[in-house]
C-alpha cells in the first residue's frame, strides 16, 4: 500500500497506515482538552488528526518541506493545530504537557534526551523495537546501557505491543515498539552534570566500579577519590559491584556524593 510517493528514508519517514494501532498510542495518552500535546514528525498527519479529536490543542513539528506544505492544506480547518515547519532541537515550540510521536528512528535517542531535560506529564512514543526494549531493560542485564539507567532515573518506562513492519509505508527494516514514559516528577529534570558523570561511568560499564572511577577520575590529586571513596564506603555502596549492575538510583547516588564533595572540595581549597 503506497500512500505517498518517495517517502525520503534519510529523514527516517515510515508511514503508519493502520488505524487501530493509531487509535491505540491516542489512547495511550489518556488526552483530554486540557492538554496541550507535541507530535514530531507529524508526516502525513495520520497521528495529528486523532490527536486533534481528543486534546485541546496539537504542536505538529514537521521538517520535510514538501511534506509540511501538503500537510498545512490538510489542516487548514482544523483550528486546534499549530504546524510547525522546522527541526524540533532547533525551533522554539510553546509549551506542551504531552508528546505523542511516531519518532523518526534515526532521532530517537536524541529525542529521548531532550524530553528527559524538559518538563511533560507523559509521552507516548512509537519507537524501533530494540532501542525500545533497551529503555526498559533492567540493571545487570544484555541490554541495560547508559540511556536505560537515564531514561529509568528520570521516568518510569512502560512497554506496550510490538508494531509489525508490515504496517508501516515504506516499511522498516525492523519492527516497532510504543513505549510510555511517565516522569518520576520528585527527579526533576536531566541536567548537563549528572548526564556528562553517567555518561563517562557506563563508557566502562562492564568494569567494576571502584576500577571505573579510578579511570574516570585520572591521578588522584589531593586526594580527593580516596576522600570520594571514603564517603561511598560510610554510605554501604559496594564498590566491587560492576557499572551495568547499578540501578538508576544508585546512579543519582554516586552523582550526589561526588558533586557534593567536589563542592566542599573547592570551598575548601580556597
Amino acid at each position: 500500500m503506497m500512500i505517498y510517493k518517495a517517502p525520503r528514508r534519510r529523514l527516517g519517514q515510515h508511514f503508519l497506515f493502520d488505524d487501530k494501532v493509531i487509535r491505540r498510542i491516542v489512547d495511550y495518552a489518556s488526552l483530554s482538552p486540557r492538554d496541550i500535546v507535541l507530535e514530531v514528525g507529524a508526516g502525513l498527519g495520520s497521528l495529528t488528526f486523532k490527536l486533534a479529536e481528543e486534546a485541546g490543542r496539537v504542536i505538529a513539528v514537521e521538517k520535510d518541506q514538501r511534506l509540511y506544505r501538503r500537510l498545512k492544506q490538510k489542516l487548514s480547518r482544523v483550528d486546534n493545530v499549530e504546524l510547525v515547519y522546522g527541526d524540533v532541537f532547533k525551533v522554539a515550540l510553546p509549551y506542551f504537557n504531552k508528546v505523542v510521536s511516531n519518532l523518526p528512528y534515526s532521532i530517537s535517542k536524541e529525542f529521548t534526551l531532550w524530553l528527559l531535560r524538559s518538563k511533560f506529564e507523559r509521552a507516548v512514543l512509537l519507537l524501533q523495537r530494540e532501542y525500545a526494549d533497551k529503555l526498559a531493560a533492567p540493571p545487570g542485564s544484555e541490554h541495560y546501557s547508559w540511556i536505560s539507567a537515564v531514561s529509568q532515573l528520570f521516568a518510569q518506562v512502560s512497554l506496550r505491543e510490538v508494531i509489525p513492519k508490515s504496517l508501516f509505508d515504506p516499511p522498516p527494516k525492523v519492527d516497532s515498539r510504543i513505549v510510555i514514559l511517565n516522569p518520576r516528577f520528585e527527579k526533576g529534570i536531566l541536567k548537563d552534570e549528572l548526564e556528562n558523570f553517567s555518561l563517562k561511568l557506563f563508557s566502562y560499564k562492564n568494569k567494576r566500579l571502584l576500577n571505573a572511577l579510578r579511570i574516570i577520575h585520572g591521578r588522584d590529586r589531593g586526594g580527593f577519590l580516596k576522600a570520594y571513596f571514603n564517603s561511598l564506603e560510610e554510605e554501604g555502596f559496594p564498590l566491587n559491584i560492576r557499572v551495568r549492575q547499578l540501578t538508576p538510583d544508585m546512579v543519582e547516588r554516586l552523582f550526589r556524593i561526588w558533586d557534593d564533595l567536589r563542592r566542599g572540595w573547592r570551598v575548601g581549597s580556597t
